[in-house]
């Protein structure tokens, strides 16, 4: 039966303090918390069994209350949606409209409403 033979590890990896500056060239993602939400499961505002924009919406305030002095939120910086267009798949990988929401989890105002609210 053959093995890997290992002389170490494969990439060392340096914390960044949060209280220091990240270092010249650092990314600004490197130092932001993402938040991915599959929408489905995510919140359900209103009672059919599925998540929604609207559940975003009145969850918002749990990933970021906008105020750093709290320590009752996550402290989300970015949300990142996974697939919003209608689907005929669950999980919306399989996109049949781009420039439409499924009906599932609202509407295009509902999703302006996530965009203006989150920021």
């Amino acid at each position: 039966m053959a093995t890997a033979a290992t002389s170490g590890p494969i990439a060392t990896l340096t914390p960044i303090p949060l209280s220091t500056e990240p270092p010249a060239g650092y990314s600004w993602w490197n130092q932001d918390v993402f938040y991915e939400i599959f929408v489905r499961s995510f919140f359900d505002s209103n009672g059919d069994g599925k998540g929604d924009l609207n559940g975003i919406i009145s969850k918002l305030d749990y990933l970021n209350d906008g105020n750093p002095e709290t320590t009752t939120d996550l402290s989300v910086k970015e949300i990142w949606l996974m697939p919003i267009f209608p689907s005929p798949s669950y999980h919306g990988y399989d996109v049949t409209d781009y420039q439409a929401i499924n009906s599932d989890y609202g509407t295009l105002d509902d999703f302006k409403r996530v965009l203006d609210e989150a920021h």
